[in-house]
């Protein structure tokens, strides 16, 4: 009677945590249809304001005898953005993948993002976010986004590893206040966050390369612990992106994809 009744507990207590544990996860999935929903929301908010060259507006101005010399001039779409939030830098996108997001920039407190959302508000999925020593210039973008199992967020740069994923989504898109860029893949890598001890590829220091011994250092690098070889390289004067994430082949791992502007 006795052993009965313990068992009656131990069953209550079990179906009790897998009742707990499906609510949690109820509450975690529904968290993040929101966050996407956010992001979704951001979206909607960029203009599509086209680029036009210096020719176009004189002629539209009425002065196109005055033009000599050609010039870009690019207006952003992402004006309504920079507007709600002065923490945007830019947008990164793979095209036909979930991985269509904003970026944000404080360099003064790099994580800050980590575990917010564009508004400030607590996120658990954050906002990728770019390395605090990165900046127009540095000659590397190195962007930071978290891996969250739903598929979200940079889940899916994880993909990268399979040789036939980069076949198929060869190039990223990360476009600034400044300009619009394409990154065709120069490599992708397995990597982690070494402890002082530790001996390894810093690649998450690389956020200036600005210096041109470090810039090719750190291609070198990459290249070298590519999982394949894309046939892309870079020399000192190319624009890099860098896109990192969690990975769990290891503690503490990380998953890389670098890619150099398509001029």
């Amino acid at each position: 009677m006795k052993g009965q009744w313990l068992r009656g507990i131990f069953l209550t207590i079990f179906v009790g945590c897998i009742l707990v544990g499906a609510g949690m996860l109820g509450v975690l999935f529904l968290r993040g249809k929101q966050e996407q929903q956010e992001f979704a929301d951001l979206r909607a908010l960029i203009g599509t304001m086209p680029v036009k060259t210096a020719e176009e507006e004189l002629y539209e101005a009425g002065t196109m005898e005055t033009i000599s010399i050609a010039q870009q001039v690019y207006e952003s779409p992402y004006l309504p953005l920079k507007e709600k939030n002065t923490d945007f830098f830019g947008w990164v996108c793979i095209p036909d993948t979930i991985v269509d997001y904003p970026v944000m920039h404080t360099p003064e407190n790099e994580t800050y993002y980590l575990y917010r959302s564009f508004d400030k508000a607590t996120s658990h999925s954050g906002v990728p976010f770019l390395s605090k020593d990165s900046y127009i210039g540095s000659g590397n973008y190195l962007i930071f986004g978290h891996n969250i199992k739903d598929g979200s967020m940079f889940h899916m740069i994880t993909d990268y590893a399979d040789v036939e994923f980069w076949r198929e989504h060869p190039v990223i898109r990360f476009d600034t206040m400044e300009e619009a860029g394409e990154y065709e893949i120069l490599g992708a890598f397995y990597s982690k966050d070494y402890t002082p001890e530790e001996t390894g590829f810093r690649y998450y220091q690389y956020g200036d390369l600005s210096d041109p011994e470090l810039f090719t250092s750190y291609v070198s690098e990459v290249k070298r612990a590519s999982v394949y070889d894309t046939g892309i390289t870079a020399e000192y004067g190319d624009q890099l992106l860098t896109l990192s994430t969690c990975s769990y082949h290891v503690d503490n791992g990380r998953f890389v994809v670098v890619g150099r502007k398509i001029e």
